[in-house]
């Protein structure tokens, strides 16, 4: 069994896990806090994650068009004409 479907198994078990019996609002409140953290935690996590995906191509962009001596002012044509 591989580690991605070990992990998404117990997270999904732990994290979305209810009681099959009657439950109070009180106790809908509880479950959820004791998960808000966690939570919060893997969504901040996938956040960090996608930024610096997303730095890491915008610096290799920048870099390879140094390097194969484009103009950089190329990339503003992309732009509306407003925003130049």
């Amino acid at each position: 069994m591989n580690l991605i479907a070990s992990i998404r198994r117990a997270l999904t078990g732990w994290l979305f896990a209810r009681g099959e019996h009657e439950v109070s609002t009180f106790e809908i409140i509880l479950w959820w806090e004791k998960r808000r953290v966690p939570y919060n935690l893997i969504v901040g996590v996938a956040g960090l994650f996608t930024c610096a995906v997303t730095v890491a191509v915008a610096v290799a962009a920048i870099a390879s068009a140094a390097t194969i001596q484009l103009d950089r002012s190329c990339w503003l044509r992309l732009l509306p004409q407003e925003l130049r």
